[in-house]
C-alpha cells in the first residue's frame, strides 16, 4: 500500500490528504487489482477493525475484500464497510524511490523516536531538525539538534552503525516520525546518496532490506 501527501517533501507513507493506492491480490495469485481510495476511509476502516477486535477477543483480524464495479466492500466479523473507488490514476510512485542510495546508517527506531520528540520542542514552525554523523568515544554517532530564536536549542546523540563519510542534513522531524511510528522493526535503515538527494527510510536492518516492503522517501530541507 502506498500513500503520498500534497507536499513534494512529504514522505510517501500512511498519511495522505489526497488518497492512497493499494494492490489487493484476489483469490487468484497470478492476478492483482489496483484501487485508489480516500486515506480517511482507510483510517476509519482501521478504527472499526480495532473496535471489533477489542469487543470480540475471538476475532481473527482477517478482512475479506469484495470488489464491485464502483465500490469496495470490507467485511470483518459481523461488520461490512463500503468505500467508493476514486477515479483516475495514482502517481507513478516507483519513479521517486531512490535506487542508487548505497550508503547505509542503521539505528534503533524507539531511541530515534524519543530523541526527535524531545529535540523538536526547540525547532521552528517547520519542525526542522539537523542531523550530523560523528565519531565519539563509543564509535559512530548521529547528533540530532534543533533551535529556534524564541525557545533556544537542544542537541542529543545516538549510537549508529555507519561506515560512510561525515554527512550533515536537515529534515522535518514530523515526516520522520510519521514513518517511525508506523514502522514495526526494532531497527531502521537510512539509505542515502548524499546530503541533498532523497533519503530512503527502511523498516528493518540493511541486511534484511531486500525482504522489507515498508519504506518511506524523505527529501532533505535546504
Amino acid at each position: 500500500m502506498w500513500a503520498s501527501g500534497g507536499s513534494t517533501i512529504r514522505p510517501p507513507i500512511d498519511r495522505s490528504p489526497r488518497g492512497g493506492v493499494a494492490d489487493l491480490h484476489r483469490k487468484h495469485p497470478d492476478r492483482s487489482k489496483r484501487f485508489r481510495l480516500f486515506e480517511g476511509n482507510l483510517r476509519q476502516l482501521d478504527q472499526l477493525q480495532q473496535g471489533q477486535e477489542n469487543a470480540d477477543q475471538s476475532a481473527t483480524g482477517e478482512v475479506e475484500i469484495l470488489v464491485g464495479p464502483r465500490h469496495l466492500f470490507f467485511r470483518f466479523g459481523d461488520r461490512l464497510y463500503t468505500s467508493r473507488v476514486l477515479d483516475g490514476e495514482f502517481p507513478k510512485y516507483e519513479r521517486v524511490i531512490p535506487r542508487s542510495n548505497e550508503t547505509f546508517l542503521v539505528l534503533e527506531r524507539a531511541a530515534l523516536i524519543d530523541v526527535l520528540k524531545r529535540v523538536q520542542l526547540t525547532s521552528n514552525d517547520m519542525n526542522a531538525v539537523m542531523f550530523t554523523t560523528s565519531i565519539n568515544g563509543n564509535g559512530m554517532a548521529l547528533n540530532v539538534s534543533a533551535q529556534s530564536a524564541e525557545i533556544g536549542s537542544a542537541e542529543e546523540s545516538l549510537p549508529v552503525v555507519y561506515d560512510g563519510a561525515q554527512v550533515t542534513f536537515q529534515m522535518s522531524s514530523t515526516f520522520i516520525l510519521d514513518f517511525l511510528q508506523v514502522a514495526s522493526e526494532p531497527q531502521i535503515t537510512i539509505a542515502m546518496k548524499d546530503a541533498k538527494s532523497p533519503f530512503l527510510f527502511i523498516d528493518g536492518h540493511v541486511n534484511d532490506a531486500k525482504d522489507q516492503t515498508h519504506f518511506g522517501v524523505i527529501v532533505p530541507m535546504g
